[in-house]
């Protein structure tokens, strides 16, 4: 992330974000879970997308110049340091409704799929 001027950080308890392609919900679920110690709850009402729940002392940050008139720019910053970009988009239009999303990093969505639970091993 390039140099910024913070204008206002908070803490941040929980965030909805749409749904997202299927092929990477395992990897992404992971990484929250296992790197970031938040889960990942699907929700099933008619908006769909997921809850993320994060651990305490995450803190959502707003710098200035980060968002536009449509995008709405903000950093997760987790209590490890890590940084996620989180964007709000405005909808542009009365039928349709506003996107959240966390952009994660390349070599989560491009990685290797992650262990499997409860994954037996056979002794031969």
């Amino acid at each position: 992330m390039s140099e910024t001027t913070l204008l206002q950080s908070r803490p941040i308890k929980e965030v909805r974000i749409d749904a997202f392609d299927q092929q990477y919900v395992a990897r992404v679920k992971w990484y929250l879970e296992h790197e970031l110690q938040c889960s990942l709850i699907p929700m099933s009402d008619e908006r769909g997308g997921y809850l993320i729940r994060f651990p305490p002392g995450t803190l959502e940050e707003v710098h200035m110049g980060a968002s536009t008139q449509w995008t709405y720019e903000t950093i997760i910053r987790f209590p490890s340091g890590i940084t996620l970009k989180k964007y709000t988009r405005a909808s542009l239009t009365e039928t349709q409704k506003q996107r959240v999303d966390l952009a994660f990093p390349n070599r989560v969505l491009d990685g290797p799929e992650p262990p499997k639970k409860n994954a037996r091993r056979i002794k031969l």
